[in-house]
């Protein structure tokens, strides 16, 4: 019986902690002046925050636990040549380095840096999903002038990491 409460008190600690950091990483992401969208290894959407919404329009409830493919078809109706942007995160999802393009959200108009970085286990590699990050450039008075070393399009870089907690 000592064993049975003593597992059953481990669980509750655990599952404390658990939401913990959750709750602690919800914070986080709403606090910071990107939009940031993790995709689970399921292709779930996992967490979407309000940067995200802010600059794409769409709703967190319309996508938060919806398959990757949800979410595909809510940034179809709100982005320029989305054959274009189905393309790159086709591409990003299943790539093992940070992939980087722009895409044009047509309501209200804005032109947006995206990021897709893969997750992976810090003790193993193992890929755990995928991390994206909006980025509008103009609200933060930034100019656009190119970079010669970064490539805005495909994937590049080839030791790139995303360590989850």
């Amino acid at each position: 019986m000592t064993n049975d409460t003593s597992v059953e008190g481990e669980l509750r600690t655990a599952n404390l902690a658990a939401e913990t950091r959750l709750a602690l990483l919800t914070a986080l992401l709403d606090a910071i002046s990107v939009g940031v969208i993790l995709i689970n290894r399921e292709l779930v959407v996992a967490q979407w925050n309000k940067e995200a919404t802010r600059l794409t329009g769409i709703p967190a409830d319309s996508v938060l636990g919806q398959p990757a493919s949800v979410l595909g078809e809510a940034i179809a109706q709100r982005v320029e040549d989305f054959p274009f942007v189905r393309a790159h995160l086709q591409e990003a999802f299943g790539a093992t380095a940070i992939s980087e393009f722009p895409i044009t959200i047509l309501e209200p108009r804005r032109e947006i840096d995206v990021t897709v970085s893969p997750a992976v286990l810090p003790t193993d590699g193992a890929h755990v999903g995928s991390v994206i990050v909006l980025h509008d450039s103009h609200r933060h008075g930034e100019s656009r002038t190119e970079d010669p070393t970064r490539q805005p399009c495909g994937i590049h870089g080839t030791n790139a990491r995303a360590h989850i907690l």
